[in-house]
């Protein structure tokens, strides 16, 4: 008794049985060769009855919407658990499952996609819920190809003569069969998975079914020569097996000789021995057979492989989309045959660079390796400090290092003085009202005093960040427009006085000794500030007299005469251009110095 290691399948009739009783011998099954085609009609079929059995046992709510599968979660998962059953005649290649696609795509009459249901490529069932018909006694046929017999060669005057004998239905219908465009190859969907492999894995060579060679048209059409069909035939037959070979080297892709082809239109015959080897053209289906294997190979391909790759895809795209091809072989004949041209031999140093993508991947990686000896960031350069500014400069405005001056060069630090003893009575509010945080303060309870320890008056050198507040206050303190930029030039000859990051003082005057500009903001006042920022501005220049033009009415005349100020001079309307004409101080100056 024949024992079955897997349940039979629903329709199938793909084998012959022979009865112990009715043969008078022993029990004997016999599996009939099958092609791929046959055997996925058969897979599908028995998905879709097993779903369908799987529906009658569940709910209505439970039950499939659809008979759609995957085609290699669910078709090639099938057939490799039954793939002793189902083809135990056929080899086990790694490139099946790309046959398995092909075959479901080229076979549009008996499998039916689910892109235009399901929105979704890669799911299939078939057209009519039927089981595959027998195998005819045409596919028991073995399949014997013609080898070329070039015993002797071919003339051009020869095959001319052969093509005109033809009667002249079976040449117009041959025109015809050679102007056809290749539906098979270039009709696919090329958002679809299932275009990974060729049409020449879709059969077996054990399989029995012929397959139908057609000659090279591009030859045909550049040399202007008809060979027999039978030629091509083995030329096709052994170029597909020399690519199906698995010594196929990734490394040294194969160049397309129809160069060679067109090259041989100066000569007038083929060779016998040169014609299946010189004379090789890559069609439209050996160029995907090829692109398969470049794109599933297993080792990483080099930069002339991955160029031979792009250009077999952007001419499969083409194909696709009805894009005449460059033909370069034509092209170079023409330019060849002009008079003048201007081609010159490649030179042997010429080196090929690297494609674009691998030296993004180079640069990537030593970009890596350079973020990966980071170890800590530094402040300066952190993202904190971009947010908060630098530490020391939350609290004053000025530079972290000292500095030399455009001038003369003299070295200016810093600070020149930062006074922590002196407290204004704006200072003591500000405090007061930071002390309160907001509240108000109680009734029976003392006033906060507002004294600070860690505050304090910087004295600094004028820069050009205190540029927009100190022309601010002396707009406030005297006329619109006063601008000191110039005063940057000389910085050494200038003092502005900061509490935190604010101007509250400033003090300006030229290398020649007189002073421009001195004020100090309200509510700052009775500090000793102004005294200090003018101390310091006749110690810069300690051998030359001080001068400078005070209006009359001014307060400021009591601490110039406390330093040794004499007027010298009272000029009227000395101010007229300068002061409103609301103005309190008087526009009348006095020209006072302080003599050495």
């Amino acid at each position: 008794m024949l024992q079955c290691t897997k349940p039979l399948l629903f329709g199938d009739t793909l084998g012959i049985f022979h009865c112990s009783v009715c043969n008078q011998s022993a029990e004997t099954f016999e599996r009939k060769p099958s092609s791929w085609a046959t055997i996925v009609h058969l897979v599908l079929y028995n998905l879709i009855r097993n779903a369908q059995l799987d529906n009658a046992k569940k709910a209505k709510k439970d039950r499939r919407d659809h008979f759609f599968f995957r085609w290699k979660e669910d078709v090639c998962a099938f057939i490799d658990d039954y793939w002793d059953y189902l083809c135990p005649e056929k080899q086990r290649t790694t490139a099946w499952h790309n046959t398995i696609a092909s075959v479901l795509s080229t076979h549009s009459n008996i499998f039916l996609s689910g892109l235009e249901k399901l929105k979704q490529s890669a799911w299939w069932t078939l057209r009519k819920i039927e089981p595959p018909a027998a195998a005819n006694a045409i596919d028991k046929k073995p399949n014997h190809r013609a080898k070329p017999t070039l015993e002797k060669p071919l003339k051009r005057s020869s095959i001319k003569l052969q093509e005109s004998k033809r009667p002249a239905k079976r040449r117009k219908k041959a025109k015809l069969t050679a102007t056809k465009p290749d539906l098979d190859n270039d009709s696919m969907d090329m958002s679809s998975l299932s275009e990974l492999s060729s049409t020449e894995e879709i059969l077996s060579d054990t399989e029995g079914i012929k397959i139908k060679d057609e000659p090279n048209l591009e030859i045909i059409e550049q040399a202007s020569v008809s060979s027999p069909t039978k030629e091509p035939a083995a030329v096709k037959s052994e170029t597909v097996a020399a690519l199906r070979e698995d010594s196929f080297d990734l490394y040294t892709p194969s160049i397309p000789t129809s160069a060679l082809a067109s090259a041989n239109i100066q000569q007038a015959t083929f060779t016998t021995s040169s014609s299946s080897t010189s004379n090789l053209s890559l069609t439209s289906q050996d160029e995907w057979l090829l692109l398969q294997k470049l794109e599933h190979s297993s080792k990483k391909l080099t930069p002339a492989a991955c160029r031979y790759k792009r250009k077999l895809g952007m001419r499969r795209l083409k194909r696709n989309l009805g894009i005449k091809l460059f033909d370069m072989d034509t092209h170079l004949v023409n330019l060849l045959r002009t008079p003048s041209h201007k081609l010159e031999a490649i030179s042997k140093e010429t080196t090929i660079q690297p494609a674009s993508n691998h030296q993004r991947v180079e640069q990537q990686q030593d970009n890596q390796l350079l973020l990966d000896k980071i170890t800590w960031t530094p402040y300066t350069c952190s993202f904190a400090s971009r947010l908060y500014g630098s530490i020391r400069q939350r609290n004053t405005m000025t530079r972290d290092e000292p500095w030399l001056s455009s001038w003369n060069g003299r070295k200016l630090r810093p600070f020149i003085r930062r006074d922590f003893q002196s407290k204004p009575k704006r200072m003591l509010l500000m405090g007061q009202i930071k002390a309160c945080k907001g509240r108000t303060p109680k009734k029976l309870g003392a006033e906060p005093s507002g004294i600070a320890v860690c505050e304090s008056i910087d004295y600094v050198y004028f820069q050009k960040e205190h540029l927009q507040q100190v022309n601010m206050l002396l707009s406030r303190s005297f006329w619109e427009g006063v601008d000191v930029s110039e005063s940057l030039l000389f910085p050494e000859f200038s003092i502005v006085a900061l509490y935190k990051r604010r101007v509250i003082g400033c003090a300006f005057m030229t290398p020649e000794a007189y002073i421009t500009y001195f004020a100090v903001e309200p509510g700052w006042t009775n500090a000793s500030i102004g005294q200090f920022m003018l101390y310091h501005l006749f110690q810069t220049a300690i051998s030359k007299d001080i001068t400078l033009h005070v209006s009359a009415n001014n307060n400021a005349m009591i601490l110039y005469q406390k330093f040794g100020f004499k007027p010298e001079e009272f000029i009227v309307n000395f101010y007229d251009k300068y002061l409103p004409t609301d103005s309190v101080f008087s526009k009348n100056a006095f020209f006072l110095r302080l003599r050495r």
